[in-house]
């Protein structure tokens, strides 16, 4: 009899793992992707993309984020892939430590502004400030250090300061009030006799850069003014002098008197005409003004004159509407 042998060859399934993932901080050392896929993968597998090593060690500082392939291939048994994401964490970045000097009647900062560098957002301030955020109020909060601490993970945390220091206000004393009134067009002129740059309110919350305040009316007014970059303040109380356009004398409760509008620390006469001049009624800043009565015979809606003759001597004219 004749005989022959058949060699049977076995080859394994090629085995690559599971899928991983690895999350490394951007200073971390270089690590073998191997030991971040699951399961028992096969060794001698080829990566894809290549790394920078050549090999299957990642380094951040080189290497970039995103999905490798590792690649087991076992003869006529075909191949087996697995995959690694990767992300790499950026260290946190607090900035550099700042400092702010802030006056105690200026509005609320934010203490992020005042750190140097380019810090990261979305950090955390301690001691906690009254606004809950990294806004600095200086008629609430203390001055003192304010550290700021960014976290990222595995990167571990970062912080950075600002030393707050408060001043006090100065009052400004050398100024003038330049005031139109009895106008179309009544203002108020803040002219502070300094070369610093202001800011000006009529009510000490909405701000502005011009130093003229147009188109008002007669009454109180408190004027503000503060030092951009210092801690200069005016706080004082200005009156215009004004007249009604026009008033209804007709017993309603609105508008029933003419009179003036901020008079009460001027002392005057006024003297009211019809359209031919005939003198209606003759006031003082004690009256409460004119009724729409002459002789006890109520006047026609119409227009009418007045004069208004100042102690100081300053006579002003215009004329208002009687409305029935």
């Amino acid at each position: 009899m004749d005989t022959a042998e058949v060699n049977v060859v076995i080859d394994l399934l090629p085995n690559a793992g599971e899928n991983g993932e690895l999350e490394i901080c951007e200073n971390n050392m270089p690590v073998d992707l191997f030991d971040s896929l699951s399961g028992t993968p096969d060794l001698g597998g080829v990566w894809t993309p290549s790394l920078s090593s050549g090999t299957g060690v990642f380094d951040p500082s080189t290497d970039v984020a995103g999905v490798y392939t590792y690649t087991v291939t076992s003869g006529v048994c075909g191949m087996d892939t697995a995959e690694v994401n990767v992300a790499i964490d950026l260290l946190p970045d607090t900035g550099e430590n700042g400092e702010l000097i802030i006056c105690e009647n200026s509005m609320p900062v934010d203490l992020f502004d005042s750190l140097g560098g380019t810090p990261d957002m979305g950090g955390t301030w301690s001691p906690g400030l009254s606004s809950g955020t990294g806004v600095f109020d200086p008629s609430i909060d203390l001055a003192g250090i304010y550290t700021y601490t960014v976290s990222n993970g595995i990167c571990g945390s970062d912080n950075s300061s600002v030393l707050v220091q408060k001043t006090n206000v100065t009052p400004i004393t050398d100024y003038d009030i330049n005031i139109v009134e009895l106008s179309k067009n009544n203002s108020i002129e803040v002219i502070i006799n300094t070369n610093s740059a202001f800011e000006f309110s009529l009510d000490g919350l909405n701000y502005q850069s011009s130093n003229l305040f147009m188109n008002l009316v007669g009454g109180d007014y408190k004027v503000y003014a503060r030092e951009i970059e210092g801690c200069g303040v005016l706080k004082i109380d200005v009156r215009i002098l004004d007249y009604p356009k026009f008033f209804t004398p007709n017993n309603d409760g609105l508008n029933d008197y003419w009179k003036l509008q901020g008079d009460d620390n001027k002392s005057y006469y006024i003297y009211i005409y019809d359209r031919y001049g005939k003198l209606l009624k003759q006031l003082s800043q004690y009256d409460v003004g004119w009724d729409g009565f002459f002789n006890g015979i109520p006047m026609p809606s119409n227009d009418y004159w007045f004069k208004i003759v100042f102690m100081d001597g300053i006579v002003k004219n215009g004329h208002f509407t009687l409305k029935r």
